[in-house]
């Protein structure tokens, strides 16, 4: 969260706020801007009082016009958002995101925190740093800031101001847990001295096709579209890297009832897609079938290495679909670890890898919520050191050699967030089964922990995630197939 990147917006005297959520994207309230004459050649003038050029002036933009307008979200929002995205050429010198990186899409957690900077007239040119809880999290337009102070009211009336925080219009309020924008300001609550209205950016992303549109921002059904292209391609990919000669394209082959020599590659995949679209469960059975056939025959490295990619990309295709995006704390409808594993590599873009650990089938990378402790009693400092600390011995599989300070918490994360790449494929991440009684009192089971551990200043980018509550459809079934693969990859031997 980069509360310095926080523009002062200018027009015709008025003062509002602004930030830069893409490359050449502001986003603000649209009261702001509201009376530009855009047709008559108006401009509005954006500049970041805390960034200097090399003359030592406030670095400064202009606005070229606006490329969202606040239109309804929704069917039942009749009136527009008092929010805008504005085009405007940034400076060299403001390094943005993409907007998927800063804006939140999923809804805070009630009475957790949040920070703001802006620059509201009781203060002149200065940008305050705010803070305080956010209200309800309820999926609707508005949001209510509960602030943890106030403008004194007889400050604002000596500076002959009626209202205090006027200048905050459109200031970013980021979730101190994701550091991500929850919501822009629009109001001050007159009545209630002690509490800002906003507008909810999770609800604009969920709603609106133009905001996501605008932001770059896809929507589920085209994550997921995306997604299943992508599975595709790396069967066809195995596939077409098969000859006919060899021993699983033959067992394939034959489990497809297609006649050798004149299988090819492209003829396998057509045919297993096609069972696929009708029963992912039995191309799987085809897949544990020929491969038990072909390591019979030759248990190398080679096939081995083959069937598990087939069998993991056509369970991948089988991952019960989630909406829920890359973020600090993870829900999902699954019952089992194998469930999660799947999920989990939909959701950030990488390849599941299984491991068979104490009689279950997980994730190689998942971290058991079981080496996080309460020895370390209720106090969160003391909580997040005996975490890190865990955490730090899970994944580097030793003991830290010193107390982790923030330093060598940053380095830590840096890690976890690296190893999120597809092209290394290690998605560590911390996993609570909340159907397993000897978790009952696991810290992980309470939000404030998860936020503490997630937050700005711990390892935000570690995803924690709870499972266990529900279960998605046929993934009994699916269990079962995976654990068979196991059983068939450490029984099966060529024959002698």
């Amino acid at each position: 969260m980069e509360l310095i990147l926080t523009a002062r917006i200018k027009h015709r005297g008025n003062i509002g706020t602004a930030y830069p959520i893409a490359p050449n994207l502001l986003l603000t309230a649209r009261h702001v801007i509201e009376a530009v004459d855009w047709q008559s050649g108006e401009s509005i003038t954006v500049e970041w009082p805390a960034i200097k050029d090399s003359n030592d002036k406030p670095l400064t933009a202009t606005v070229n016009g606006i490329a969202y307008d606040g239109e309804g979200p929704a069917e039942d929002i009749k009136s527009k958002c008092d929010l805008v995205v504005l085009y405007c050429d940034l400076p060299s010198e403001i390094k943005t995101k993409p907007a998927e990186s800063i804006l939140a899409s999923r809804l805070f957690v009630a009475r957790t925190g949040w920070q703001t900077a802006g620059y509201p007239n009781v203060i002149g040119n200065c940008m305050e740093s705010t803070t305080g809880k956010f209200g309800a999290d309820l999926e609707k337009p508005e949001v209510k800031l509960t602030l943890d102070d106030t403008i004194d009211p007889t400050v604002a009336q000596a500076n002959g101001l009626q209202n205090g925080w006027g200048g905050m219009s459109g200031a970013p309020v980021f979730d101190l847990a994701s550091g991500k924008i929850q919501s822009i300001i629009t109001d001050h609550n007159q009545w209630m001295q002690k509490q800002l209205i906003g507008v909810s950016i999770p609800y604009l992303i969920n709603h609106s096709q133009r905001f996501r549109e605008v932001t770059g921002i896809e929507s589920h059904a085209q994550r997921n579209q995306r997604f299943v292209a992508e599975q595709k391609q790396q069967i066809f990919n195995v596939l077409s890297k098969m000859s006919d000669e060899e021993i699983l394209f033959k067992e394939l082959a034959d489990q497809l009832k297609l006649k050798l020599p004149n299988t090819t590659s492209q003829k396998l995949y057509d045919q297993l897609l096609e069972v696929f679209e009708i029963d992912g469960l039995a191309v799987l059975d085809i897949l544990l079938y020929a491969g038990s056939g072909a390591l019979k025959q030759d248990a190398g490295d080679t096939v081995r290495h083959k069937l598990i990619d087939l069998f993991y990309f056509f369970a991948r295709l089988m991952a019960p679909e989630s909406a829920v995006p890359k973020q600090a704390l993870i829900k999902l409808s699954v019952y089992s670890a194998m469930a999660t594993e799947l999920s989990l590599s939909a959701i950030y873009g990488t390849n599941p890898d299984f491991v068979f650990r104490e009689g279950e089938v997980r994730g190689k990378h998942a971290i058991d919520a079981s080496v996080i402790t309460r020895e370390t009693g209720w106090d969160t400092e003391a909580f997040k050191k005996d975490a890190v600390e865990s955490i730090h011995t899970a994944i580097h599989k030793v003991p830290p050699t010193k107390q982790l300070g923030n330093f060598e918490r940053r380095k830590l994360n840096a890690v976890i967030k690296q190893r999120q790449d597809p092209a290394l494929n290690q998605l560590y991440r911390l996993e609570l089964n909340l159907g397993d009684p000897k978790l009952l009192n696991n810290p992980l089971q309470e939000e404030v922990n998860c936020q503490a551990l997630s937050a700005a200043d711990c390892l935000p980018d570690l995803p924690i995630v709870h499972y266990g509550e529900a279960e998605a459809e046929k993934e009994a079934e699916l269990s079962a197939k995976f654990e068979e693969l196991f059983n068939i990859l450490e029984t099966s031997q060529p024959n002698t």
